[in-house]
Formats: structure tokens, C-alpha cells, sequence
């Protein structure tokens, strides 16, 4: 039964593929579910796990389908299958109603037996394994240390970014910003940097400037309805735009484009961004 385990695994890890589109080759990619899951055998609160996430511009690991819960306890049996794993899961009291930590609903549960218990303080959720791949949810107190699983939904490979000058390319969650470069310090010269912004499904992504000032002949941001260079324009922005500019996508996602040339620069943009259900 063992063998008939691992090798189960092992043709399910073959999904995770060699060509990533996830931040770094250290996160895992799952081509059944089109997601980017970094596993962290840190052992941390739920605080600080989200809190980790969060510096990948991602999110404790959010459930809504069976193939990502394969995916997940798939991780979880090879990295450690006798710890809970922390997701993204969880309540405000035991008489309060779970929620998923990016704001999307609850519309796939998998508890063990028994849960979710109404122990006092056990208002956050983690995953375990009972036998193989087979598991299901437990709540447990939220300042437990658990390893956990931080995720992105609806990987999408960008184009090559300079590493040395761009900040990272992969942005999610009901809100947030994204700056040049070095901002509110001047952007390089020679700046080609990607932010893909991705929203719950169900949802538009409206951005705002907050501050915008560029070379105005020659560094440029563009700003696309959708997740590929390929998607329209919703605006090209340079020179001096207002405060308070906003610009809304269509669907669940929105990329800029920053460029800019071999010389004069300014201190670039500022915009922030929030996921709006029309």
C-alpha cells in the first residue's frame, strides 16, 4: 500500500512542472490548479505565517477545490506529514463564521470528524494527514507554532524583469500598492518592470494614483486589462498624472508595465489597488 503511495505522489509531483511561472524556483507549481504553493517547514503562529506570506505578495494557502487540496496534502506528505499545516482559514470567536484570509468565500470545506471544534481560542485552521494523502481540517488555537503554505492563484508567467532593479512582479489579496522602483527615492535608467495584480474571481481590480511623475517623452507606464502584454491598453502613463486617477479592469486581472529609458528619471509612482466586486 506504501509503495502504491509514493508512486501515486511521485506521478502527481511529475505536475509540478519544470517551466514555473511562480516568483521563484523555490515555490512549487501545480499545473492542475495553475497555482505557485512555497512551503515553509518554520514552524510560526498564524500571525507570523501570514505575515511571511505576505512578503512574497501572497497568502496562506486558500482551499477551494479538490485539486488544490491535492496539491496541499500532496506537499504536506513529502515535507512533513506529521505536523498540521497551517491555511488561510479562520474566525474571529468560536461563535464567529470562518473566513478566508484573501476575503473570498467559503465554498469548500474538508473537516475531520469532530470539527470545527468550539475550543476556546482554536480559531484558525490547519490541515493534517491521518493516513497517505488522506487528511481533512482541524481549527486549533491561532498562537500554536505550525509550518504553513503560502499560495498564488492563477499563475501567470510574466516577462523577464531585471531582478537588480524591479520590485516583485506578483501582487494579490482585496488590496494593496505597487511603486516603482526605488520610489519615492528616483527609478533607475533602464527600468522594465511587471506587476501583475490578481484579484478573487468574481472580482475587478481598481487602481488609483496616488502619486505619478515620469520623464515625460520617455518612461512610460502601461497599464493592461488582463495578464498579458497582449491584453488592451486601459491607459499609458507619463509626465505628470493626478492624484486620485483611477483605472478599473474588467476581470480578476490587471498588469502594468514600467519602462524607462537610459536617462533623466524622477521619483515614479505610487498607486494602490483594491479588488471591487463591479
Amino acid at each position: 500500500m506504501l509503495k502504491l503511495i509514493l508512486l501515486s505522489t511521485a506521478i502527481f509531483f511529475s505536475a509540478f512542472a519544470q517551466d514555473n511561472p511562480c516568483p521563484t524556483t523555490q515555490w512549487k507549481y501545480d499545473e492542475t490548479s495553475n497555482s505557485c504553493f512555497l512551503p515553509s517547514k518554520h514552524h510560526s503562529t498564524f500571525t507570523d505565517a501570514t505575515t511571511y506570506c505576505s512578503g512574497f505578495n501572497s497568502t496562506l494557502v486558500v482551499i477551494h477545490s479538490q485539486q488544490i487540496e491535492t496539491a496541499v496534502n500532496t506537499i504536506v506528505y513529502y515535507e512533513d506529514s506529521r505536523s498540521v499545516w497551517w491555511i488561510g482559514l479562520q474566525r474571529s470567536s468560536p461563535q464567529g463564521n470562518f473566513t478566508w484570509v484573501d476575503g473570498t468565500p467559503l465554498n469548500y470545506t474538508d473537516w475531520q470528524s469532530g470539527q470545527p471544534s468550539n475550543t476556546l481560542g482554536a480559531n484558525c485552521v490547519g490541515v493534517f494527514l491521518k493516513s497517505g494523502l488522506t487528511g481533512g481540517w482541524q481549527n486549533v488555537p491561532c498562537v500554536q507554532q505550525q509550518p504553513f503554505i503560502c499560495f498564488i492563484p492563477n499563475a501567470v508567467a510574466l516577462p523577464t524583469s531585471n531582478p537588480k532593479l524591479c520590485p516583485p512582479g506578483t501582487y494579490q489579496g482585496p488590496s494593496g500598492s505597487i511603486q516603482s522602483p526605488n520610489y519615492p527615492a528616483n527609478y533607475p535608467n533602464n527600468a522594465d518592470c511587471y506587476y501583475l495584480i490578481t484579484v478573487a474571481a468574481g472580482y475587478k481590480v481598481n487602481i488609483t494614483i496616488v502619486s505619478f511623475r515620469t520623464e515625460y517623452c520617455c518612461d512610460w507606464a502601461y497599464i493592461h486589462d488582463g495578464n498579458a502584454e497582449s491584453s488592451p491598453y486601459l491607459a499609458s502613463l507619463r509626465g505628470v498624472v493626478p492624484a486620485g486617477t483611477s483605472y478599473k479592469s474588467t476581470g480578476q486581472f490587471m498588469l502594468v508595465h514600467f519602462t524607462s529609458d537610459e536617462s533623466t528619471n524622477d521619483t515614479g509612482f505610487n498607486m494602490t489597488y483594491t479588488a471591487v466586486a463591479n
